[in-house]
């Protein structure tokens, strides 16, 4: 008798221990909240919230809770009518869901997601809206499949490009490609993409501006300091290229594309989906 009273205090004593075990609170209530997204009727502000719960679960390193939250986001995109999302809204739905699938160490669905972002992109239409994500997409892509694949698309952008309205438009749309192309390592790939626009002089001084912008600094020289020959100061003195294109066509030079980025579109604006609503 005194055994099994003994044996029912300790029970009871291990049963007390066990309830003042730390509980989750935090996550547990975010992993709910995740799936009560689920059933807001608005498509963006539902994929909003999902994304940011996905970042938020990941930066307390609760892994699999951020995979099932990427999980909801995505069926969201494939569920929505193309009418409901901007296309701006989808495109950057993919790309998001990629971003963080690769920090959530599950690169199986960021390569499908960034698959989906690419045919998304792809089969966008009007064509001419194309160029405008392309650059973002491409971003990804190289992060996640390497430098050779986003040139790849970039340079499919060119009869996209084409197809832009305004021979301005289209000329800063191909400074913008090029130079993207020419970050990828294929020199190739960005001359074929300026060869698009017939006038060699412009393409010639779009280079050297090109060229300018992604000067690397110069190793020190004999002259570069007090004490060189004849205690002599280097000075820099400003090139501009003849017919620099910033001044011939003043679009060359303005920032081109539109952000498909969880950090642009999505972090931190779970609470309404109104801004992206009305980005197309």
């Amino acid at each position: 008798m005194r055994y099994v009273l003994c044996s029912l205090i300790l029970a009871t004593a291990l049963a007390g221990c066990a309830s003042d075990e730390p509980v989750d609170t935090e996550g547990k209530l975010l992993t709910m909240a995740a799936a009560e997204a689920q059933q807001i009727p608005d498509p963006t502000q539902r994929l909003t919230r999902q994304l940011n719960f996905a970042d938020r679960q990941m930066n307390e390193a609760k892994f699999n809770e951020a995979r099932q939250s990427l999980a909801y986001a995505a069926q969201t995109l494939r569920e929505t009518k193309p009418a409901d999302l901007k296309s701006q809204i989808r495109i950057a739905g993919w790309v998001s869901i990629s971003e963080l699938s690769r920090a959530a160490k599950d690169n199986a669905a960021a390569q499908a997601a960034c698959d989906q972002a690419v045919n998304t992109l792809k089969t966008l239409d009007p064509v001419a809206e194309r160029p405008e994500y392309v650059i973002g997409v491409s971003d990804e892509v190289k992060a996640l499949k390497g430098k050779a694949a986003a040139a790849a698309l970039l340079e499919s952008s060119i009869d996209w490009i084409k197809q832009m309205p305004g021979a301005s438009v289209n000329r800063y749309a191909l400074v913008a490609v090029s130079e993207a192309i020419f970050r990828c390592g294929d020199f190739a790939g960005g001359l074929t993409a300026l060869r698009a626009d017939s006038d060699a002089a412009w393409r010639s001084d779009t280079l050297a501006m090109i060229a300018d912008r992604n000067k690397t600094p110069a190793p020190a020289g004999i002259f570069d300091t007090v004490g060189g020959v004849g205690g002599w100061v280097a000075q820099a003195v400003p090139q501009k290229s003849l017919g620099d294109p910033s001044e011939m066509f003043p679009d060359a030079n303005r920032p081109f594309g539109k952000p498909v980025n969880f950090q642009s579109v999505f972090k931190n604006r779970q609470t309404t989906g109104q801004e992206q609503q009305q980005t197309k």
